[in-house]
C-alpha cells in the first residue's frame, strides 16, 4: 500500500511550522512497513491512501476533496478551530520530521535565514499538549521520542492560554528534555498564545520566545503602569512578537474611537522611545472604519524606525513612506498615511496635533506624558 501526505499550508506558503498530524502519520505508517511520502502536489489518484491537511483558514480549499474515495482530510480549517484528535495510536506517535526533507529547498529559498528555521523544525520537539483545547492530554509525553534532548519545543495547540495547567507543564518539559542543565530553550507556537487578562499575559513573559515563530496576543487594553512593567521585562526581540488588540477594553465603538485612540498613541510614542515594538490590530467587531486599521499600521511600522540621535514625530517618519508597494508584507505606503492623517484632521484634532508635535512619551506620575 502506497500513503500520501499533503500539507496544504506548506506547499501554499512554504515557511511555516509543519504539520504535526502529517508527522505523525509518517510515523505510524511507515511502522507498517507502508510506502510513504510526502506528496508534492493534490494527487489523490496516485495513493492508495491519501491525507490532505490544512490548519489555516484562507477559503482556498481544493474542490476535489470530496471527489476520491480514498482521501481523508482534516485540519482547524475544516473545524473552526476545534482539533479533531487522530485514533488513540498515532497520536502517541512521536513525529517524523523527515518527511519533510525532500521538500527542504522550497523551504530555505529566498532568505538565509530560512535555512536555521528549517534547522530548528527538523532537529526541534514537536508536540500537542491537549487533545479538547482545555485540559492537557495525559498521555502527551508518549509523543516525545525517548533520548530527544531539544533547544526548540514546537507547540501546536490552537491557543495554549485556554488549556489548565499549560504554562506548568510546559516547565516540566523544557526541564526534563533540554538539550543540557544549563541550555537556553526557546518556545514556538504554530498559533498565537491569546490572553484577555494582564495576569495571564504576564505569566507567558516567563518564557523565553523563539526569534523563529512564536506570538502572544493580548485582547484588552494595557494600562500604562501595565505596559511600563512589561517593557522592563522584555527586550526587543520579543517585543517584536507581541501582538496588541486594545478594542476588546472598549465598552462600545465610540467609546474606542473618541477616548482610547489617543491613550493608544501614547503608548506607541513610549514603545517608540523604549525601542520595543508590538504589532497593533483591530479587532472587527465594531467594524472599524478602514483608516483606523491602516492608522494601526501606521503606529507599528513607525515603531520601528527609532533613532536614538533624532526621534521624529510620526509626520516626519510618513513623509519618508515609499509612495508604491514594493513588498506585499509592505504595512503602509504614503498613500495610505496621507488618508489617515485626512481622516484623523476631520475627526480627532487633538489625535492630529500629536501626530506633528510629539515624538516621544515618559511615565510620569503614574502616566503617559507626551514629550516633544
Amino acid at each position: 500500500m502506497s500513503v500520501g501526505l499533503y500539507d496544504a499550508d506548506f506547499f501554499k506558503y512554504h515557511q511555516t511550522i509543519f504539520n504535526l498530524e502529517i508527522m505523525k502519520l509518517s510515523t505510524y505508517y511507515k511502522r507498517k512497513k507502508e510506502i510513504t511520502v510526502m506528496a508534492p502536489s493534490f494527487a489523490p489518484e496516485r495513493y492508495t491512501k491519501f491525507f490532505y491537511r490544512k490548519d489555516f483558514n484562507d477559503g482556498d480549499f481544493n474542490q476535489d476533496l470530496t471527489k476520491y474515495e480514498n482521501i481523508s482530510y482534516g485540519g482547524r480549517a475544516f473545524s473552526s478551530n476545534r482539533y479533531i484528535p487522530l485514533p488513540e495510536e498515532i497520536e502517541q506517535c512521536a513525529p517524523d520530521a523527515s518527511i519533510y526533507e525532500r521538500y527542504k529547498e522550497i523551504f530555505i529559498e529566498n532568505a538565509a535565514s530560512n535555512k536555521n528555521y528549517y534547522t530548528a523544525l527538523v532537529r526541534g520537539v514537536h508536540l500537542r499538549l491537549s487533545l479538547d483545547g482545555r485540559t492537557v492530554w495525559k498521555n502527551f509525553e508518549k509523543q516525545i521520542p525517548n533520548g530527544i534532548k531539544g533547544r526548540v519545543f514546537f507547540l501546536h495547540d490552537f491557543n495554549l492560554n485556554d488549556i489548565e495547567l499549560a504554562a506548568e507543564n510546559i516547565v516540566t518539559i523544557i526541564d526534563k528534555y533540554r538539550f543540557s542543565e544549563n541550555s537556553k530553550v526557546s518556545l514556538c507556537n504554530k498559533f498565537p498564545i491569546i490572553c484577555s487578562n494582564y495576569i495571564d499575559f504576564y505569566k507567558w513573559l516567563y518564557f523565553t520566545f523563539s526569534s523563529i515563530n512564536f506570538l502572544l496576543q493580548y485582547n484588552g487594553f494595557f494600562t500604562d503602569e501595565e505596559l511600563v512593567t512589561i517593557t522592563n521585562q522584555i527586550n526587543f526581540s520579543q517585543a517584536k512578537n507581541i501582538i496588541y488588540n486594545p478594542f476588546p477594553a472598549a465598552s462600545s465603538k465610540n467609546d474606542f474611537l473618541e477616548e482610547d485612540l489617543i491613550k493608544i498613541f501614547k503608548q506607541v510614542l513610549f514603545l517608540y522611545r523604549q525601542q520595543k515594538q508590538f504589532l497593533l490590530i483591530c479587532n472587527d467587531d465594531f467594524q472599524i472604519p478602514d483608516e483606523i486599521k491602516k492608522m494601526f499600521n501606521l503606529f507599528t511600522a513607525y515603531g520601528k524606525t527609532y533613532n536614538r540621535i533624532k526621534p521624529t514625530s510620526l509626520f516626519y517618519f510618513a513623509k519618508q513612506l515609499r509612495k508604491k508597494r514594493q513588498y506585499h508584507n509592505e504595512l503602509i505606503i504614503q498613500p495610505e498615511a496621507i488618508e489617515v492623517f485626512s481622516y484623523t484632521q476631520k475627526k480627532y484634532p487633538e489625535l492630529f496635533k500629536m501626530f506633528y508635535e510629539n515624538s516621544g512619551a515618559e511615565f510620569r506620575g503614574g502616566e503617559l506624558q507626551l514629550v516633544r
